[in-house]
């Protein structure tokens, strides 16, 4: 997002963008790669695969995936 600093923060427009008419924004929080990472170790949990789900026209990935044991 522009203007955001990549860094760990809360976001409360995830909607827009999506279809529909959505009148109550959804909040959520964002984590860097490195704050998962962080998060992971501390709970005692390694990291052992990650995916990441391609969109299947653009080929651009649509997420990162933890598999944590």
């Amino acid at each position: 997002e522009k203007g955001v600093p990549y860094a760990g923060h809360w976001e409360s427009n995830s909607w827009d963008g999506l279809k529909g008419e959505y009148t109550e924004p959804h909040r959520w929080y964002f984590r860097t790669i490195g704050e998962w990472v962080s998060l992971f170790t501390s709970l005692g949990l390694a990291i052992r695969e990650l995916r990441e789900p391609l969109n299947p026209e653009s080929r651009k990935p649509l997420s990162l995936l933890f598999v944590v044991g």
